[in-house]
This record gives C-alpha cells, sequence and structure tokens, in this order.
C-alpha cells in the first residue's frame, strides 16, 4: 500500500509541469492611413511622456512598435493613451486609463486589446487602419 501511494505521488509531481504556460511572443504594430489626409498620431505612457510620435500621409504605414506578450493585444508599446490628429483639428484620443471620460476615441474600434480592425500582415505583424471614413467622422479635439 505505501508503494502505491509513493508512485500515485511522484506520478503527480512529474505530471505537475508549466505547459499551461504560454510562450512571449514578439508584436510588431504599426498604424496605416488610407484616409486622403496627413495623420499624426502621439503616443503617451501613463505618467502623459509623449514616447511615440509619428506623422503617416496618405496611403503609408507608420513606424512600428513591438511589444512582447503572450498574446496580442493591440498597440501595445508601453503606451497608455494615443492621439490621432488630422490637420483639420479634428481627429482621436484613445486611453486604456479609467479615469479617461472624455469619449472621444473611435466609436467603433479601439488600438488597444485584439480588435477586428487590425490587419494580420503575417509573421506576428498588425496593422490598424485609419480610413476614409474615420477622417470624415473625426471628432473636434481639445487644444
Amino acid at each position: 500500500m505505501r508503494n502505491i501511494i509513493f508512485m500515485s505521488m511522484v506520478l503527480i509531481l512529474i505530471s505537475c509541469t508549466d505547459k499551461n504556460e504560454r510562450e512571449l511572443m514578439n508584436f510588431d504594430v504599426q498604424f496605416r492611413n488610407s484616409s486622403s489626409n496627413a495623420l499624426n498620431i502621439k503616443g503617451f505612457d501613463s505618467d502623459n511622456n509623449m514616447i511615440f510620435q509619428d506623422e503617416v500621409l496618405n496611403s503609408e504605414s507608420s513606424t512600428q512598435c513591438q511589444s512582447v506578450t503572450e498574446v496580442f493585444n493591440g498597440f501595445g508599446c508601453s503606451l497608455d493613451s494615443l492621439v490621432f490628429s488630422f490637420d483639420n483639428d479634428k481627429g482621436y484620443i484613445c486611453s486604456k486609463r479609467a479615469s479617461d471620460t472624455s469619449n472621444l476615441c473611435f466609436s467603433s474600434k479601439t488600438p488597444f486589446g485584439d480588435d477586428p480592425s487590425f490587419v494580420s500582415l503575417g509573421n506576428s505583424t498588425f496593422e490598424f487602419v485609419i480610413t476614409q471614413e474615420d477622417f470624415d467622422n473625426a471628432l473636434d479635439l481639445p487644444n
């Protein structure tokens, strides 16, 4: 009986592995501007430091941002908020901050999270597309 209990304990210990832990992966994320207007993008960390800035002309893509996570989770890169602005002082402000109640983000998509608006380009590279409709529906941004 003692041998059966001992063997059972050994089997339990052997079967306990970290197989359920997901492997970390590199994800490259960029923005594509398919509107007819220039797009400025600024990204801020939780301390409001600007850590990403790019101007994206029509039919171009922004520089890539790389994040290392277990699963794709949108535009990460240690960003807490993103400001998309067009040359007409309109655009969008998207934030992960619970305190942000401005409601100035896109109404039907988000750059944070695994949103269907991200297009997979293969090789763990994703693109968030800003469309002409996004330009047409852009919101007045605060000064």
